[in-house]
């Protein structure tokens, strides 16, 4: 019995490793990509030199010789001058984010010695965009209120998980069989099979926020195929992605006293509250007037709900502070405030927080959906969540409800097809982590958690800073000097480093 249980288990453990290694023991015939012009969504200039193909992989890849899909790809080819490194494999996180623009974005915000030396390489997962497209077919409603994570407003709690009941049902009429195969370790094999039809050996790779679990996922299930790798912004989805998107309720609100600091240190200009303490009773007062009775900004309704994700959306960057709080001047009536025209022109950079062009939402959201309810489990209990909302409206009070709230996870149609990669250290030390100290989203203490996993294979530079993206998102030298010498020298700081507020190294 011993015996027969242990070969079990043997057994098991070579399916699973044959299965992410790429569906049999023989490597697929490489593919010859044609280079081309992008497709009308990818949005990218003429004369940007980004170019577009697809890269077909199986559906499933414990049926490799069956039906297959295509990925497609971007790359903005290096510049020189000097020896070209490989390609850099990119991903802007999500899960659902436009992956193929991401070279144009990168381009722009890294130094020009990185952008010499690498062929940026840029993808859309699975079922997004310029890849095989899944939609759910989701209804106004539902595309309106799910990417708000809220409770329905005026509504009572059944309401809103009918809501998201409903689009778990859509999901799993209407979605296909493309949907049950959208996860995190699918992509990892999909980002291998570029890698094989790009010719290379190894891949270097930048991931931020979902794109750095990605990178962590695929630096595990592929540790020989790594080059340089930089994880910006790591979530720790190790306990499953509900308690990882849970830590948006304590990361907010460690994050929240940079944001009102800023108003109360510019009263004269704003009168939003002359202390933190003002500034943290204005937004209190907004929410309560705006759960009342919404208030018109431009084309935009402004409920609590949508207040709430404006304001957590600004924690991402103290860029975005000035908007912000011109948007909160025009609901607070506040002297000099900007009229309605002004307020809306503000709230447009804040716009992330408000559902999508409905065409771009059918994609995005089953995308995001697929990844965070197929990757692990999710309480199927609906009092779980009411529970769950209750605690994080008290507990955490600038994102209130929202981290409880109930997803169509709860009611997701499929199960994990197989145990999430389980992040270790197995491996190369080629890893470079990057994080904010006061990340609203993925917070510190997470990424320290993936750090600890990563073992020997990593070492991890941070910011006293807040905001959510190191990397390109922030003026900070010492992480961007970290960065920028490991990508173009291949050299990493010897132990962990945590970088001051002033931006040298201590």
């Amino acid at each position: 019995m011993r015996c027969r249980r242990a070969c079990r288990r043997a057994a098991g453990v070579a399916v699973a490793l044959v299965l992410l290694t790429g569906g049999s023991p023989a490597a697929p015939a490489p593919q010859r990509l044609r280079w081309g012009p992008c497709p009308a969504q990818v949005a990218a200039p003429a004369r940007s030199g980004l170019q577009c193909a697809t890269v077909r992989v199986p559906l499933d890849y414990a049926a490799p010789d069956g039906r297959s899909i295509t990925i497609g790809v971007s790359r903005l080819a290096a510049t020189g001058p000097g020896p070209r490194r490989g390609v850099l494999l990119l991903n802007p996180g999500g899960p659902g984010g436009p992956g193929t623009p991401m070279p144009l974005w990168f381009a722009a915000h890294v130094p020009a010695s990185v952008r010499a030396g690498y062929d940026l390489i840029g993808f859309d997962t699975r079922g997004l965009f310029t890849s095989t497209p899944v939609s759910c077919r989701l209804s106004a409603a539902q595309l309106r209120h799910a990417p708000v994570s809220m409770p329905l407003p005026h509504r009572p709690f059944a309401a809103t998980a009918e809501l998201h009941r409903g689009i778990a049902q859509s999901c799993a009429r209407h979605a296909g069989d493309l949907l049950p195969t959208m996860y995190t370790a699918n992509t990892a094999r999909d980002m291998d099979r570029i890698r094989r039809a790009l010719g290379e050996e190894r891949i270097s790779y930048y991931g931020v926020s979902y794109g750095a679990h990605l990178g962590a996922a695929y630096a595990t299930a592929f540790p020989g195929r790594t080059d340089r790798v930089v994880l910006d912004s790591a979530p720790d989805a190790r306990a499953g992605w509900w308690k990882a998107l849970r830590a948006f309720g304590p990361g907010s609100q460690q994050r929240f006293p940079d944001l009102t600091a800023y108003m109360a240190e510019r009263d004269a200009a704003y009168r939003l509250g002359a202390t933190a303490d003002e500034v943290s009773e204005t937004y209190a007062r907004l929410l309560a007037e705006t759960a009342a009775r919404p208030k018109d900004v431009g084309h935009y309704a402004v409920d609590d709900n949508v207040l709430r994700q404006i304001t957590l959306q600004a924690l991402f960057s103290d860029a975005s502070f000035p908007q912000l709080a011109d948007v909160w001047r025009f609901l607070a009536r506040a002297p000099g405030a900007p009229d309605e025209a002004g307020a809306e022109k503000a709230l447009v950079p804040l716009q992330a927080a408000v559902p999508l062009e409905p065409r771009t939402q059918q994609l995005v959201l089953p995308t995001t959906l697929a990844v965070l309810c197929q990757d692990t489990p999710w309480p199927r209990s609906v009092d779980t969540y009411r529970r769950a909302q209750q605690h994080d409206a008290w507990r955490y009070p600038v994102a209130g409800a929202m981290t409880g709230n109930i997803w169509p996870c709860a009611f997701w149609p499929y199960r994990p097809q197989e145990p999430p990669v389980r992040i270790g250290g197995r491996g190369p030390r080629n890893i470079l982590m990057l994080q904010n100290r006061r990340d609203p989203a993925t917070p510190y203490a997470g990424a320290r958690a993936v750090r600890k996993a990563l073992g020997r294979r990593a070492v991890m530079v941070d910011a006293a800073q807040g905001g959510h993206g190191v990397y390109g998102f922030t003026a900070d030298p010492c992480t961007a000097d970290a960065a920028t010498a490991w990508l173009t020298r291949g050299t990493l700081p010897r132990t962990d480093l945590s970088c001051p507020a002033r931006g040298t190294a201590r």
